[in-house]
């Protein structure tokens, strides 16, 4: 039925065929009868995923009770998500020196000063783009700008714009000034942000001051059996890491892990890609923080919505199509795209 709804490529302007069509549901043997008429489709690209399949790189391999599941399906956990991102960030507690070329003919001692740090700190959120790792780009070049400009000033020569620009990447590479700009904007993944927060009562007391201390308490996870400290998710995870992959941006160092596959999978033509149309079956399970995940890949936003109310049971399942309304008109209007 929700196939027989949705619009052909040919009644969309070419725009279905170009962008693609995305099939969520939380059933198998629904994307399996799905697979079977995808001839109907005329040659349109479509992409056959659950909720937990959307976010590229990464698999669930764990459940969770039905109480945490609410609790990371609420919106609320943008903002903690969010809050949690801003406290990796600090301002420097005191002046500090760092030697550039240190062990050598050219070693330098700079000074790394309060004054400086809290400029480039504030250039950093005005320009960044709400991105974390994109600020921190800004805020890194700011800092060793003015210091490059420092140390031109100190041999005793004019330098041009360009120079200070040739300059200041050389510092960025230098080990005790990455050292100390990493320790005040660390480089974020989605995976390391949110496998953080879920294992610190520390950190959910400090990020999630919207929700309850019980709701905060069913979020801590515990150890896998074996006392393993790798990460592990659960489908409610899936969300989150979209969450925080939206607001942090594509890293700007070398990370040997999934998340800059993700991230490139995100713009390219994998399950992160923006697409044109989504049918998806069983809305009535989706939780507000996996409407947010739709909606980053379908903008217009153009969507067939299929559900069954009295097969509701998930925990976070809508009890009518009202509900199911307000739910996207939440994630859409706290959207952080």
């Amino acid at each position: 039925m929700a196939l027989n709804c949705a619009p052909s490529p040919a009644h969309a302007h070419g725009q279905l065929s170009d962008g693609g069509i995305l099939v969520v549901s939380p059933a198998p043997a629904f994307l399996r009868r799905i697979r079977q008429v995808l001839p109907a489709l005329n040659g349109a690209s479509v992409m056959l995923l659950s909720i937990g399949d959307l976010y590229p790189g990464i698999s669930w391999t764990a459940t969770e009770s039905a109480a945490t599941s609410a609790v990371k399906g609420d919106v609320r956990m943008a903002e903690v998500l969010a809050t949690a991102i801003r406290a990796t960030r600090r301002l420097l507690g005191r002046d500090l020196t760092v030697y550039i070329a240190r062990d050598s003919l050219f070693q330098m001692e700079l000074r790394l000063d309060r004054a400086l740090c809290a400029r480039a700190m504030a250039a950093a959120v005005r320009h960044g783009g709400g991105q974390h790792n994109r600020a921190r780009e800004i805020f890194a070049a700011a800092i060793t700008e003015e210091l490059a400009c420092r140390i031109a000033d100190r041999i005793g020569f004019h330098a041009e714009r360009w120079e200070v620009g040739a300059l200041a990447p050389r510092l960025l590479a230098e080990p005790e000034l990455a050292a100390r700009i990493e320790e005040l904007w660390p480089t974020l993944t989605p995976e390391t942000l949110v496998a953080r927060l879920l294992t610190s009562r520390d950190r959910l007391a400090e990020a999630g001051a919207v929700l309850s201390e019980a709701e905060r308490r069913s979020l801590l996870r515990a150890r896998l059996p074996g006392g393993s400290q790798a990460p592990y998710w659960t489908p409610g995870d899936i969300p989150l890491l979209d969450e925080a992959a939206e607001l942090l941006g594509p890293p700007t160092v070398k990370h040997h892990d999934s998340a800059l596959r993700a991230a490139k999978d995100r713009t390219a033509d994998g399950p992160g890609r923006v697409i044109r149309h989504v049918i998806v079956d069983e809305a009535q399970e989706l939780s507000t923080m996996a409407w947010r995940m739709l909606l980053r890949r379908c903008p217009s936003p153009s969507m067939t919505v299929v559900g069954e109310f009295g097969d509701t049971g998930g925990p976070t399942a809508r009890g009518s199509w009202q509900a199911v309304l307000d739910s996207i008109a939440e994630a859409s209007g706290g959207s952080s795209h």
